[in-house]
């Protein structure tokens, strides 16, 4: 609600999210339903919307019956003359990112990592996320997530050493 009354910005958001946004009175003219498939103009990029596999947004609702991925989450990928920038947000590894890095040029990557809690599966593990950037073959792999080290089990540091280590033994191009 704070964005919405102290800027001008639009809103990007797959179907479900979307849906949410207009209970919180952000106005039509400002929100623009990311379908996967579609995609924006924007000054200095070209946004596309992608598939996204989040395990979590797919579990998320009042069903108990999983949601459909293009319903519920979607990543972004920028297009821009520096390169292109591949945002997929909280989603968990899955083998189905392959297609994406057949597809499509991914200079960088940029994902959630984490030590889960107990009883949390929402944050990919340091492997994950390396296997995640070898499968989309970016060239630059960005974690995120460091905000909510709360919500996380361990020793940050803990788990960025451990990325790097992954990533430069494994996948070297990275």
């Amino acid at each position: 609600k704070a964005a919405l009354q102290t800027s001008d910005a639009k809103f990007y958001a797959p179907p479900i999210t979307a849906q949410r946004l207009r209970e919180f009175q952000v106005p039509p003219q400002r929100l623009v339903v990311a379908k996967v498939g579609d995609s924006v103009r924007l000054p200095g990029a070209e946004v596309e919307f992608l598939m996204c596999y989040d395990d979590t947004a797919v579990r998320t609702g009042d069903s108990r019956e999983l949601l459909p991925y293009e319903e519920a989450c979607v990543s972004f990928l920028f297009k821009t003359s520096a390169g292109n920038i591949l945002f997929l947000g909280d989603t968990w590894y899955n083998d189905a990112y392959i297609r994406l890095g057949r597809d499509y040029d991914i200079d960088v990557a940029i994902f959630d990592m984490g030590f889960n809690a107990p009883g949390a599966t929402d944050k990919m593990t340091p492997y994950d996320c390396a296997r995640l950037g070898q499968a989309l073959r970016a060239k630059v792999l960005i974690p995120d997530h460091y905000d909510n080290w709360v919500n996380c089990a361990g020793d940050p540091d803990l788990i960025i050493n451990q990325f790097e280590r992954i990533v430069r033994e494994n996948t070297p191009e990275i």
